[in-house]
């Protein structure tokens, strides 16, 4: 009995990594053709983010104990809005959303620990005030296999799905 737990479990486990290889692989041809399509060179992280930053920032970097001013955009690869904390995107796009406040607290935590998506947090790590970023994001990055249907606050992003995201650090507030 142990030992039929044991094969099942080992072989669920490797069936979900071959789903994750085959989804990234599939997600990554999307962006590849999306950034060959329209041009864009773009640089690779080790998490397999493409980015580029599209706006050079004066160099003061944020850490954990810093407050962050930024503005974003999240698109589909088709160019469909699918949020934003400015209020002419939303406008512009006849979108709706909770808030446009550019504030983000960074103060007393780490910047892995924030209740934001990680390319967010790979984004705003990768430049520094007044800098502007564009990515190319696979959805592990994102909202991954689950999409956005279990947050009623989020807009919905269905699973596996690649965005596009801008950021642009506004501030950034040096704590103590």
């Amino acid at each position: 009995m142990i030992l039929s737990l044991i094969v099942f479990t080992t072989a669920c486990t490797e069936e979900v990594l071959f789903d994750f290889e085959e989804n990234l692989a599939s997600e990554l041809a999307e962006i590849n053709a999306f950034l060959d399509t329209n041009n864009i060179v773009a640089e690779i992280s080790d998490s397999e983010l493409r980015y580029r930053i599209t706006e050079q920032g004066n160099g003061i970097f944020a850490d954990s104990r810093d407050s962050i001013f930024m503005n974003f955009q999240m698109y589909f690869l088709d160019s469909a809005l699918v949020d934003s904390n400015i209020e002419e995107v939303l406008v512009r796009e006849n979108a709706e959303r909770g808030s446009t406040d550019p504030f983000v607290q960074f103060i007393q935590t780490e910047i892995e620990d924030l209740s934001l998506i990680t390319c967010f947090e790979e984004g705003i790590s990768l430049t520094s005030e007044g800098a502007s970023i564009q990515m190319f994001v696979p959805s592990h990055l994102a909202y991954g296999s689950r999409g956005t249907n279990f947050n009623f606050l989020a807009p919905n992003i269905p699973p596996h799905t690649p965005l596009l995201v801008q950021i642009d650090v506004l501030r950034i507030v040096k704590g103590d």
